[in-house]
């Protein structure tokens, strides 16, 4: 089991700017305690504040990213923008699945009254525990699957887009999200734990888009900020860029 701690004290030694940007991090967040104004909101659970906190990883630090309240990040306050500017939670038929669900997401779901199941091998945050790889769903059960930020984690990620595509819906939609270097062509797979991601066991390029189409989906490459505008982006503390993909089932 991956130890955060000890992951952490090896960083200091293999990448010490890491401890830089952690202690920025920590400051960062320390005044964010005493600034008063609402300049910002999370438009998953309602918070609002002057600036959303930092987060620090191996050779990054993001600052204005993360809600206090319910854990959301960027990408996750930009899609459900986008997925409210497309009208997605109007159908109340519509039933969702959501893989490797962040800490508020339930409840935002639940909120708006959505047929809404949520899975991961961590069941922290999750209604049920599943392998995304082997999903217990019929064929074609669901009409909207989110999947953000995962696929970076599973072993054989083709499996998994195959079987998300096996539990769409003809005419479903699924919003994939993983981090990848637009600057380079391929797919890195590690052969062992990338130290400065210990939990990543590849690193995507733009090849990305070809692995998910090769799965069945019809596939669309959309900046979730750019379509937010520049008001919300700024509201909900979005970023400059957050790339995904849009699938759509191929003879759907």
């Amino acid at each position: 089991m991956f130890n955060q701690v000890k992951w952490r004290a090896r960083l200091l030694f293999t990448s010490p700017a890491s401890a830089v940007y952690a202690f920025k991090c920590r400051c960062y967040n320390l005044v964010n305690l005493f600034l008063r104004g609402k300049k910002v909101k999370c438009n998953i659970c309602c918070w609002e504040g002057y600036r959303f906190s930092a987060m620090a990883g191996a050779y990054y630090i993001r600052y204005n990213a993360i809600c206090p309240v319910c854990g959301s990040a960027e990408r996750n306050r930009a899609l459900i923008a986008y997925m409210n500017n497309r009208g997605d939670f109007s159908d109340k038929q519509v039933r969702y699945l959501d893989i490797g669900p962040i800490k508020g997401a339930r409840a935002y779901f639940e909120a708006k009254h959505c047929d809404y199941i949520s899975i991961d091998l961590d069941t922290k945050y999750a209604i049920k525990k599943m392998d995304v790889t082997r999903l217990q769903f019929l064929d074609e059960t669901f009409d909207i699957i989110i999947c953000s930020h995962v696929l970076e984690h599973v072993k054989d990620d083709l499996l998994a887009s195959r079987e998300m595509a096996r539990v769409m819906k003809p005419g479903g939609r699924g919003y994939i999200m993983v981090p990848f270097d637009k600057n380079r062509k391929e797919t890195i797979e590690y052969e062992k734990p990338n130290p400065r991601d210990p939990l990543h066991i590849r690193s995507y390029g733009r090849d990305f888009i070809d692995r998910i189409a090769s799965a069945g989906f019809r596939v669309q490459e959309v900046d979730l900020v750019a379509e937010a505008g520049e008001a919300k982006a700024a509201l909900y503390g979005l970023g400059k860029e957050e790339i995904c993909v849009v699938c759509t089932k191929k003879g759907g």
